[in-house]
């Protein structure tokens, strides 16, 4: 029996006038003879004394076929052949289910046993994965188990970090034994992300809050927000300039300040180790960027010493006073002119600036004349005159969200003057159109106002006074 002792039992008879001069034994192994006598190692006996040989440790070494000689003065002796045969080998290891699958961050028992002789010394198990092979053993973290007095291994919590296939391995004095494969599975799901739409366009310059949900076993690794707009993908982190959020912690992302480059379709992304899952696009529209600005009316006429007001139209603008008139300012963008000269003849542009850049209206002549006293035209109600006053009202016409603090500008009706030379006769019948590029609205006004001829214009504006209403067409 494997470690225990073994003796092999010789006896000597000789007859007085011959004794034995030499006891030892031979072992045959395989065909290999080795000679044992009393100092070998590992054994007693063997002697004159005691012809009997004692192993003192039986392995699988020592199986084999073992004969005792004894040699006097003239011949030496041999007894019969023992064939030895240890008993006992290397352990053998069972496992119980070939294939085992666990959901994500749940325990799992992988179960094994062993039988042995001699008794087993070390047990642990062996994971391989694409070929390389890993040892768990009781002092790995996150297991329990893998120890001779408990062989089955449990994982306290699964990842995806424990796929792979299994081996328990026992080892004793004799060799190494193992177990059948086990193939374990670990289940789980790709992120479940949700976001809220955008009910409302968000005006320029404003905070705006992208809401996203992320529901992910395992949890969520990685979140970042993808946005698209004709066919241009640009993908957003928490590294991204004037954003908060898009963390793990937060998958939500907010915009500090809105332009209309924000504009477009949003998706929001969760990646976990099994992969990456995404929300449906959710849309985003920012209005506002450059101001609008527009005139209702690009041809006017006006006598000398009159006010005359051109019209501008915006609906959000910053401001900048100007000295010598009056208007243009954020409340009232329109030009007023206390008094016209004939010198101020020429084109008039209101400008609009925001945090985008600046907008302008189309060009409005304005004609001056001495002697001319304006009357009210009753097929133009953009423009209001009195006896007094000649207004230039200008409305600006922008949604832009107006980003200035003391650096903004809503800029004057600038214009271009055309200076009459000093010798130049004024003429009544003088009116100046205005340029009025592609634009529909503006191309009525200007038919409008082309329909009507000299002649009638000034028969209409006869004068009455001294001071009188401007007017345009």
């Amino acid at each position: 029996m494997y470690g225990m002792s073994l003796t092999l039992e010789c006896s000597v008879h000789t007859a007085r006038h011959s004794p034995v001069r030499e006891i030892y034994w031979q072992y045959n192994n395989n065909g290999v003879i080795t000679t044992i006598v009393k100092d070998t190692d590992g054994i007693s006996g063997s002697s004159i004394k005691i012809p009997s040989l004692t192993i003192l440790y039986v392995t699988t070494s020592e199986s084999g076929i073992y004969t005792c000689f004894a040699k006097d003065d003239n011949v030496t002796a041999k007894s019969k052949p023992i064939n030895v045969t240890v008993i006992g080998g290397e352990p053998v290891v069972n496992v119980g289910y070939r294939i085992s699958s666990i959901g994500y961050g749940e325990k799992v028992t992988l179960f094994c046993n062993f039988t042995a002789y001699p008794n087993v010394t070390r047990v642990y198990w062996e994971k391989e994965v694409n070929g390389a092979k890993n040892v768990i053993n009781s002092w790995t973290v996150g297991i329990r188990g893998a120890s001779v007095e408990s062989p089955s291994l449990t994982i306290v919590k699964s990842t995806t970090a424990d796929v792979g296939n299994y081996k328990c391995v026992a080892t004793n004095v004799i060799g190494t034994g193992y177990s059948e494969t086990i193939s374990l599975k670990v289940i789980g799901k790709l992120p479940n992300v949700i976001v809220t739409p955008v009910l409302q366009p968000v005006i320029y310059g404003e905070s705006v809050n992208l809401t996203c949900s992320v529901n992910a076993n395992p949890p969520a690794t990685i979140v970042y927000w993808e946005k698209k707009l004709n066919g241009i993908i640009k993908v957003m982190n928490n590294e991204t300039t004037g954003i908060a959020g898009i963390t793990v912690e937060n998958p939500s992302m907010t915009l500090f300040h809105a332009t209309d480059s924000d504009s477009g379709y949003y998706k929001c992304f969760a990646v976990n180790e099994f992969g990456q899952g995404y929300s449906s696009s959710v849309r985003l529209a920012v209005i506002g960027g450059l101001p609008e600005v527009s005139v209702p009316s690009l041809k006017y006429l006006t006598g000398a010493g009159h006010t005359i007001a051109i019209n501008c139209f915006v609906k959000k603008y910053i401001s900048r006073n100007f000295k010598g008139i009056k208007g243009v300012t954020v409340e009232n963008p329109s030009l007023i002119i206390p008094s016209a000269m004939e010198s101020m003849t020429g084109e008039y542009t209101c400008f609009a600036v925001n945090s985008v850049g600046t907008g302008s209206s189309l060009p409005a002549k304005v004609t001056v004349k001495t002697g001319f006293i304006p009357v009210v035209n009753s097929e133009d109600s953009n423009s209001k005159t009195s006896n007094s006053d000649t207004v230039i009202s200008i409305t600006i016409a922008a949604i832009g969200a107006i980003a200035a603090v003391g650096s903004a500008i809503c800029a004057c009706c600038n214009y271009k003057l055309n200076q009459r030379s000093e010798n130049q006769q004024p003429s009544s019948s003088t009116e100046l159109k205005a340029s009025t590029g592609d634009r529909d609205g503006e191309n009525m006004n200007n038919s409008r106002s082309q329909s009507r001829s000299r002649s009638e214009v000034e028969n209409s504006t006869r004068p009455q006074s001294s001071t009188g209403p401007s007017t345009n067409s």
